[in-house]
């Protein structure tokens, strides 16, 4: 009786825990009251001899029931409560260090890095452990205007609580520095500030870039040489076509004669190179001397070519 009324009482009260935010020292003493007196009444169903002994103990029982529970009910929160923050501590470090752009924690105030991921110490050239604790701003270009820039974008993500920096120069502890994007974030939490860098190599970015504006180049390229072929072509035709109606005329072997073949073939010469531009496919320039303006290699940037 006394087991299954501790029981009920134990299982009404975990659903009570359960539905608020877990259990907590009132739930733990209100089940050390409930197992109390429950052993009251398991003791009252013996007659005056239960009462009796009840009447020699309740003061140790009443010190383990309703102390004791929620001692170690506390003892036992707390234990599942540093292992949750363990495993949370665990969780995050698993996810930081497996991000692909490099992150970087700062303390606002100090200006120390308090962390770092895998992928930063990579692109730094240097273990993360000589990272932890460092100067932010030591890892910085060390000269003007590069420097500046990064402690232009820091001013800026204090002021709007993030900014972002294309093209920022990085160091790098061996090898040349590289060119990296980078978003800063100003976080609060507990009253200290801190500064959330993701750092990324810009190299993906500005191929990309490039791509873009080579696309964008050949577009244009190929616009203009279909409008110039078909504006070229029209009056072509007539001049054509004027030399054969005169070549016809004009007697075999003489002078005339010669004039209008070489003017027919260099007709021919800007028919094939009309053509050449209608089939341009890549920007390929032609070798030029000093101060001779840079030209498009028709030949090499068509599909012949």
């Amino acid at each position: 009786m006394v087991i299954a009324s501790a029981a009920l009482a134990g299982g009404l009260i975990h659903r009570w825990a359960r539905r608020g935010d877990g259990v907590r020292s009132r739930h733990a003493i209100a089940l050390g009251a409930a197992v109390f007196v429950a052993t009251f009444l398991g003791h009252a169903m013996l007659a005056p001899r239960g009462l009796e002994t009840f009447a020699r103990t309740w003061p140790q029982l009443l010190a383990a029931y309703v102390g004791g529970i929620p001692l170690l009910a506390t003892l036992f929160a707390s234990i599942v409560e540093r292992e949750r923050l363990q495993a949370a501590a665990r969780r995050f470090r698993a996810i930081l260090d497996e991000a692909s752009d490099a992150i970087r924690i700062v303390d606002g105030d100090t200006q120390r890095v308090l962390d770092a991921n895998r992928a930063d110490a990579t692109l730094a050239g240097r273990p993360r452990e000589a990272l932890l604790g460092e100067d932010a701003r030591a890892l910085w270009p060390p000269d003007e205007p590069e420097r500046g820039r990064w402690e232009t974008l820091q001013a800026d993500a204090r002021q709007r609580g993030v900014a972002s920096g294309f093209g920022l120069l990085y160091p790098r502890r061996a090898g040349a520095p590289l060119t990296v994007d980078v978003t800063a974030r100003v976080a609060e939490h507990a009253g200290r500030r801190y500064e959330i860098l993701v750092i990324r190599d810009a190299a993906e970015r500005e191929a990309l870039e490039r791509a873009r504006r080579e696309v964008g180049e050949l577009r244009a390229v190929t616009m203009l040489a279909n409008a110039a072929a078909h504006e070229i072509n029209n009056p072509l035709t007539v001049v054509v076509g004027s030399l054969e109606l005169l070549r016809r005329r004009v007697p075999a072997g003489e002078t005339e004669q010669g004039w209008m073949d070489r003017a027919l073939a260099a007709a021919g010469r800007i028919h094939e190179i009309i053509a050449r531009m209608s089939r341009i496919t890549k920007l390929e320039a032609a070798p030029t001397h000093a101060g001779v303006p840079e030209m498009l290699d028709v030949h090499r940037s068509s599909k012949e070519g």
